[in-house]
């Protein structure tokens, strides 16, 4: 929990219970959507409203805690910003992993490094094909 508190005191931001539990709960599971979200810490905060849900979550982003995921035709989930990473989302039951870039990943642009905010990279495929 310390660290919780640590990672929304480090980005500059108050810390109270609903944003503890709101990034504990993005933590847990990895990827959540606002809905779910929004059930998994009504129980413990019954006066908590998506309104206060969706203003947190732009404090978030722009405090760089969290980054969105969009998904075409879905609604958009949320993770912690731990690390450049891409994803792969199942178009058929809408998993979101990550995939971890490996050291032989190596990007070209004619960009400086220190030019870019954020990589997003999606990759699109069926996960239950092997199932």
């Amino acid at each position: 929990m310390k660290s919780l508190i640590n990672f929304i005191k480090d980005h500059g931001l108050k810390v109270t219970p609903q944003r503890v539990a709101m990034i504990k709960t993005i933590k847990a599971n990895g990827h959540i959507n606002i809905d779910d979200l929004y059930k998994n810490i009504k129980d413990e905060f019954p006066a908590i409203s998506l309104a206060t849900l969706y203003k947190n979550i732009i404090q978030f982003i722009e405090k760089g805690l969290i980054r969105e995921i969009a998904i075409p035709n879905h609604k958009t989930q949320y993770e912690l910003k731990y690390s450049e990473h891409a994803h792969f989302i199942c178009k058929k039951c809408n998993l979101v992993r990550d995939l971890k870039f490996g050291d032989e990943v190596e990007l070209k642009l004619n960009i400086s490094i220190e030019n870019i905010e954020n990589i997003s990279i999606n990759i699109y495929g069926d996960c239950c094909k092997n199932i």
